[in-house]
């Protein structure tokens, strides 16, 4: 073979700009959550709702609408935000007047009808002299 060498046109370009930089290694999806606190960007921390003392965005009670609309109350000490309730009007299902309910989902009698003092008091408990 004479001093000439064939160089392939790819081997040159290869020679030319040198090796391409290491690959980084992307990471695995991950099951299960993490209990840490993930990164949110600045402009996500902006826009996200800001809760209240307890963590929670509540919304103020509108004038009733007769149990047509519902809202979310959102834990925003969770990421992403999670439901802890639904809150709108209700009507009582005894009586059937409607009532501003803090949970739709499990209160469905108003405080008259429910009577605080018949769930929420212990009963009465006679000593053995049957006195209370």
């Amino acid at each position: 073979m004479n001093g000439a060498e064939i160089v392939p046109p790819w081997l040159a370009a290869y020679r030319e700009r040198g090796p391409a930089p290491p690959a980084q290694r992307e990471q695995p999806p991950r099951q299960g959550g993490s209990r840490t606190a993930k990164p949110v960007s600045a402009v996500a921390a902006a826009q996200r709702p800001k809760g209240n003392g307890y963590g929670f965005v509540e919304p103020v009670p509108w004038p009733n609408d007769g149990g047509k609309r519902r809202e979310q109350v959102l834990d925003v000490d969770h990421n992403p935000p999670r439901v802890v309730r639904v809150v709108g009007w209700q009507r009582c299902m005894t009586c059937r007047k409607p009532f501003w309910s803090d949970d739709t989902r499990h209160v469905r009698m108003c405080r008259d009808c429910k009577g605080t003092e018949l769930y929420h008091r212990k009963p009465l408990r006679l000593l053995e002299d049957g006195t209370a």
